[in-house]
């Protein structure tokens, strides 16, 4: 008999996710400068919203090639796991079709949710902008703002500009000034500011006001790349695991009956109730999980609702049963 770890599982998905949420933070920031307010401007005047996406469509190739990596780390490593444990002596082949087919689908997948979130975002900047009298260009930097973000987001850091404007305002009551504090990502180092310009009936300037929705635009982009960075960890490691116990059975070294799957929660308060629920809970190679909302392959399952994988932090661990022996490799 041998076991997977969940150590080692972990191991793999903290690397994978340190990795994703440096490369989308990169990916948003590259993305910001280089889009370029002009060119933008003149996309957004025209109507030419499919221009205006194929930059960021070209951007979020990144952002797969990233995944893709870490789905191909996570075989390799999991093929030395099987060699050491003497289950089988396999090199993880990245480029057979199965292999080549799921990194070709979870990429165009990223790309395509990517760029759909942007296309909403494009949307909430424009409507604001008609709606405040702006003219193309300012639309355009506001859209520059906020890109990388979801439209929720979005529409948050658009509105944290609004209210910072509103302090020192005399003729806006006191409590509707005050409004920008209540904001839980704001950098808590401006609020003297703020209430000075209050206290003071001055409003903030306008670098001030910039300096401080970077910040809390910053703080919104870094949310995101976490969020981001642990859903496709899970789902690049437990889909490299998968496939290199695949491999496997293809070569004949283990038996798809051989496997035991366990899934293993978290164990803390965070846990989503129907995960705490399938802790521990044991599935063939090729069975599911039933969670509140849909059914799972494993933990971060991208054809799962996203209230069942979004900020997951279970973990799938594998146990070889009835092992046999396999011919060394020397």
């Amino acid at each position: 008999m041998a076991s997977d770890s969940y150590e080692r599982i972990d191991k793999l998905l903290t690397r994978a996710e340190r990795h994703l949420a440096a490369v989308f933070w990169a990916m948003v920031e590259a993305l910001r400068k280089d889009l370029d307010l002009k060119a933008l401007a003149d996309l957004i005047e025209g109507g030419r919203w499919a221009d205006a996406l194929d930059l960021i469509q070209r951007t979020a190739e990144r952002l797969g090639a990233a995944s893709n990596l870490m789905f191909v780390q996570s075989g390799q490593d999991t093929a030395v796991f099987l060699a050491g444990a003497g289950v089988a002596n396999i090199a993880f082949d990245q480029v057979n079709n199965r292999a080549v087919a799921i990194m070709q689908q979870n990429r165009l997948r990223l790309i395509r949710e990517f760029t759909d979130g942007q296309r909403d975002v494009l949307r909430s900047v424009m409507s604001d902008g008609i709606a405040r009298g702006l003219n193309p260009r300012d639309q355009a930097r506001q859209f520059r703002e906020v890109v990388g973000l979801t439209d929720r987001q979005a529409r948050a850091v658009l509105n944290y500009r609004r209210l910072l404007t509103q302090a020192g305002q005399a003729d806006i009551a006191a409590a509707d000034q005050a409004e920008a504090l209540t904001r839980a990502l704001r950098d808590r180092r401006f609020d003297r500011s703020v209430l000075s310009a209050i206290r003071d009936e001055r409003p903030l300037t306008a670098a001030q006001i910039d300096k401080m929705v970077e910040r809390y635009r910053q703080r919104y982009v870094k949310y995101r790349a976490e969020v981001i960075a642990r859903t496709e960890a899970l789902r690049s490691v437990h889909e490299g695991v998968a496939e290199a116990f695949d491999q496997a059975i293809d070569r004949g070294d283990i038996e798809a009956g051989q496997i035991e799957q366990k899934w293993v929660s978290a164990g803390d308060a965070r846990v989503r109730d129907s995960h705490r629920f399938l802790n521990g809970q044991k599935r063939p190679i090729g069975g599911t999980w039933q969670g509140t909302y849909g059914t799972l392959r494993y933990p971060g399952d991208p054809e799962a609702p996203a209230s069942e994988t979004v900020q997951c932090r279970c973990v799938l661990v594998r146990r070889i049963v009835r092992l046999r022996s396999i011919p060394s490799l020397f």
